[in-house]
């Protein structure tokens, strides 16, 4: 990569484009927008795109202090946020990408951190760089978490099974708006799927280049508590339900084991992880009988998993107990690391 690539950081802004998609999100895009003005190194512009909304978005309004150049690109009807994030890549003009939801927020060091963690990289072109995420509630910051996991973090890029084999089994661990990629990763390697409108067109996405090979880097190392890049928060207007993200990640995961021979044993096992997460949603709704059944279909698929069977048994035991079970293997998990 030319030098000249990474000189924009001694002028304090960088050849970045932020890629903000809105559908009806006027409640909390000033607050979006706001986290990339107070930025320590400044991206050259923001690509908003109006994904259809009934009632068009107004620039004026929501950007009119905002020093950063906004630029909007605007869907006659509403498409889904694949499409309209790769509107927003095909419309920036820088050769760095960054992605930020309407209903989110980045930490004002978020783009310097991770570029310089980029000029570390000896072929920067072909490395993702992303950062941990607080997942709150609006109101309660203090009641979050961070994701993905310390655990989660050692193993991409470094595990036994290679970057890849890590996303199938541990799922959309690599959070899309704390990424930042170069714009001829898109060229090479192809957009977002923009059949996947569930929620699951980031999991997609990275997973599909973590099987070409290429590498991520946390700019967010877990030694350093507490550190993290951007916060999600649940407000209840998200793009993704449990269903629709759980029905595209079935149909990806088989597509991607077709296209990379490589990732086929890990088949049935991620679509375990698949059915398990979709189950402790439904624990989670207060849904029991639908829970189980994922639970039970998690344990056929990977018998040797000890997740899914303690889940079974949680289920099955009197609720005293299966309160106290509940408990403590929430308290192993967060020891452990685990989301």
């Amino acid at each position: 990569m030319p030098g000249s690539s990474f000189a924009a950081s001694a002028r304090r802004d960088a050849s970045i484009s932020v890629v903000v998609p809105f559908y009806q999100g006027q409640a909390w895009l000033e607050r979006a927008l706001r986290s990339i003005e107070r930025q320590t190194l400044q991206p050259r512009e923001i690509v908003l795109v109006d994904d259809g909304s009934p009632e068009p978005l107004r620039v004026d309004v929501r950007a009119e202090n905002v020093a950063t150049p906004v630029r909007v690109v605007r869907h006659p009807r509403n498409r889904g946020i694949p499409a309209a994030r790769n509107s927003g890549v095909k419309a920036a003009s820088s050769e760095w990408i960054a992605f930020l939801d309407q209903d989110d927020e980045w930490t004002p060091d978020k783009l310097e951190r991770q570029w310089h963690c980029l000029q570390g990289e000896a072929d920067p072109e072909r490395t993702l760089v992303f950062g941990r995420c607080l997942v709150a509630p609006e109101a309660a910051l203090e009641g979050g978490r961070l994701f993905p996991s310390a655990a989660a973090i050692a193993r991409i890029g470094d595990g036994s099974r290679g970057t890849a084999g890590e996303l199938m089994l541990r799922g959309n661990v690599v959070p899309f708006i704390t990424l930042l990629v170069h714009r001829s990763v898109f060229e090479r390697y192809g957009a977002l799927d923009e059949t996947l409108t569930g929620g699951s067109d980031d999991y997609e996405f990275v997973l599909r280049l973590a099987a070409e090979g290429l590498s991520f880097r946390c700019a967010d190392p877990p030694h350093e508590a507490g550190r993290y890049s951007a916060v999600h928060y649940l407000t209840g207007r998200n793009y993704s339900d449990p269903e629709r993200f759980f029905a595209n990640e079935v149909a990806l995961l088989q597509v991607l084991c077709d296209r990379y021979p490589t990732l086929a044993p890990l088949y049935e096992r991620s679509l375990a992880r698949a059915h398990y997460r979709l189950a402790r949603a439904y624990d989670g709704a207060g849904v029991p009988r639908r829970a189980l059944e994922h639970h039970r279909t998690a344990r056929a698929l990977d018998p040797y998993w000890l997740a899914p069977w303690a889940a079974v048994a949680i289920h099955h035991a009197p609720s005293p107990l299966a309160d106290w079970l509940a408990a403590g293997r929430g308290i192993a998990r967060r020891l452990r690391g685990g989301p």
